[in-house]
């Protein structure tokens, strides 16, 4: 009698077992999730991979064939009143030649509500990813444009994290300009520019050429990180720093334009922190002084992310967002010394004269 007991037992424990994997899955509970909380072990350690991205898959989704006459129809004038774009302040108010793959000053301004997007213009062929809505000058949306577009959010939102977990648009439209010149009739920017945003409607204008890759990441970025300080106004200087650090992080090395300021901050070429962060326009820079600002807000961000973890340099934005007082941000977030812009100015120049890392776009990610 107790063999069949024990026969019943072990005969109801294998039904068991069948039953609930399929009983977990319908209820979409994992099974290795329900095993280690069974068993009371600790959670296991979640790993978030970017996604490889290579510039044969870029040249491959994007290339064109023989450029096609069209027409491109002119935005809405009241389309300029919103729209944030990065411009060369030098170039346009300088007779300086800008420097090449130098990023343009990004226009912000306060975002009271989101507004809908515009329909296709004529000449456009559409699509649909999972995060965009596509519009693509004289060429189908194929799905390998789908796919090096998410790729490329993908690692966006991994390497922006925890600020693109507070600010996701529902998804993003994308204008693909085949051709400069249809880019500059239709958003009334120069063609140089290369790309520009809007983060009233979440639109990104960008043109198809061996600057694409970059120039998305740049533009991406100014709609979620300037997204999560909404409806504050992102400070200029933090803005564009952020947003060329993680357009740096596209390729191996840094451009020239960047690596030069680098050297040059050794020397002590550089403006006063307490002024730098007071700056709201380079309209009256010229070429060298604009180069020398974006690579300082470059070098700044990345030595407020890398001077400890990323988890003060979060607390500082949160401060910022809440309309607090930037040196007290700084102080809230990064403890002693950091009083003052002046102390951060004392400690990063010692760190850039030593070649420190942290200072020059390095350190642990």
């Amino acid at each position: 009698m107790d063999i069949i007991k024990q026969l019943q037992t072990v005969f109801w424990f294998l039904v068991g077992i069948l039953l609930i994997s399929p009983a977990l899955q319908y209820f979409n509970i994992p099974v290795g999730t329900t095993v280690r909380k069974l068993l009371l072990l600790p959670p296991k350690e979640a790993k978030l991979e970017r996604n490889e991205i290579n510039e044969e898959d870029i040249n491959e989704a994007f290339q064109r064939g023989i450029a096609q006459s069209v027409d491109v129809e002119q935005q809405k004038k009241d389309i300029k009143k919103r729209i944030n774009i990065l411009e060369d302040m030098a170039k346009t108010y300088n007779e300086q030649p800008y420097t090449p793959d130098l990023p343009f000053v990004f226009d912000s301004k306060p975002v009271t509500r989101k507004v809908k997007w515009i329909g296709p213009p004529k000449g456009f062929f559409t699509g649909r990813g999972y995060n965009f809505m596509i519009y693509r000058e004289n060429q189908p949306v194929t799905p390998k444009v789908v796919t090096v577009l998410d790729k490329i959010h993908g690692n966006l939102i991994l390497d922006l994290l925890p600020f693109s977990m507070a600010y996701k648009p529902n998804r993003i439209l994308i204008m693909l300009f085949g051709e400069p010149q249809s880019y500059q009739n239709f958003t009334q920017r120069p063609a140089w520019s290369g790309a520009s945003c809007d983060i009233e409607s979440d639109t990104l204008y960008v043109i198809e050429n061996n600057k694409f890759y970059p120039l998305s990441v740049h533009e991406l970025t100014h709609l979620y990180f300037d997204g999560f300080f909404l409806p504050a106004k992102t400070p200029l200087w933090l803005s564009e720093g952020m947003a060329v650090y993680m357009q740096s992080k596209t390729s191996e090395g840094k451009p020239p334009w960047l690596e030069n300021s680098l050297q040059r901050f050794k020397k002590g070429e550089y403006m006063p922190f307490e002024k730098f962060v007071e700056i709201n326009s380079l309209k009256d820079f010229t070429a060298d002084q604009t180069q020398m600002w974006y690579a300082q807000a470059y070098s700044m961000v990345s030595y407020l992310m890398h001077m400890r973890s990323k988890n003060e340099y979060y607390v500082f934005c949160v401060n910022l967002k809440n309309n607090m007082p930037d040196y007290q941000a700084l102080y809230r977030a990064y403890g002693l010394p950091f009083t003052r812009f002046e102390v951060l100015e004392d400690v990063w120049a010692h760190d850039m004269s030593k070649g420190a890392s942290s200072a020059q776009g390095g350190g642990n990610e």
